[in-house]
């Protein structure tokens, strides 16, 4: 009799700690993401080096990361000049090499595109030259790490995510209904307590949050452009807001600490999970770019 208590007992104990271990795995993120935000990559203020910084801080203190999103404003102020746009894509190939080996994912930002109605005609004018200079394949696109699937969107038009493109969105949500969970990440936010406070949605926003709504698959949603971090959660989507790696455009702003709105620089780490989960932590670099 005593034998087969002990034999019960060591049945219950290996359930248990097979039942622990399943739970613990769970927990464990299948994605670890860096979120950059607002770079404004610019030529004064040493704001390409300063950003170099930001990266190391990253690599330094975050090696498991699996790769990094920059959701807009890579650059700043592009509109002055050919030639100084020529200056600020080459200070920003300066930073993908310093971003290297983790891969980089970009959507476009407003501050991005060449658009001086002078220079129409130039092959620098518009978004084309922009997806070039970003390396990404079109203006919006979609891939998959893991479990999840993800969509970059360009919100930079009168309507926001215009009708062309909504309707490439909802034939690919339709087709992953089911499968895999979806992160999106644009430039302006969709849900923002930031942009209700200072501005800055995306001008269709209410549309979109219905929309996304009625897919299930779809968990969270990274942006940027009003350099405020914030989080919310709406109708069943988390919305991460990630602030700006350059804080008040790597100036040192009233404050005299380079914040913007109360926001300091940083970055976002964003972990994601099997079941859908997500977890955002804000990073503040005031110690690596902070406004000099």
């Amino acid at each position: 009799m005593k034998n087969m208590f002990l034999k019960i007992a060591l049945v219950i104990y290996l359930v248990a700690t097979q039942i622990s271990l399943y739970a613990q795995k769970d927990k464990e993120p299948v994605l670890e993401i860096a979120h950059f935000s607002d770079i404004h990559i610019r030529t004064e203020y040493n704001a390409n080096e300063r950003f170099v910084k930001t990266v190391q801080h990253l690599k330094k203190n975050f090696p498991q990361v699996d790769f990094v999103i920059n959701t807009g404003d890579a650059i700043d102020n592009p509109n002055r000049s050919s030639q100084h746009l020529d200056s600020l894509w080459n200070l920003w190939d300066k930073v993908e090499a310093a971003i290297a080996p983790l891969e980089l994912y970009s959507c476009i930002g407003n501050h991005d595109p060449f658009l001086r109605i002078q220079d129409k005609d130039s092959a620098y004018y518009g978004k084309n030259y922009t997806v070039k200079q970003l390396g990404i394949p079109a203006r919006y696109y979609s891939f998959r790490k893991a479990n999840w699937l993800f969509i970059a969107l360009d919100g930079n038009n009168p309507d926001g995510i215009d009708t062309a493109q909504k309707e490439w969105l909802c034939n690919l949500l339709e087709e992953n209904k089911s499968q895999s969970n979806v992160l999106l990440f644009l430039h302006e936010p969709i849900v923002s307590p930031g942009a209700a406070y200072d501005g800055g949605y995306l001008n269709n926003w209410t549309s979109m949050v219905d929309t996304l709504a009625n897919y299930k698959e779809v968990k969270c949603v990274l942006s940027g452009h009003t350099h405020i971090y914030d989080e919310a959660f709406l109708k069943g989507v988390h919305y991460y807001n990630g602030g700006a790696v350059s804080g008040y455009w790597w100036e040192k702003g009233p404050k005299g600490d380079g914040s913007y709105r109360g926001s300091k620089p940083g970055y976002g780490i964003l972990r994601l999970y099997k079941n859908g989960d997500s977890e955002y932590s804000f990073i503040q670099t005031q110690e690596s770019n902070a406004a000099e």
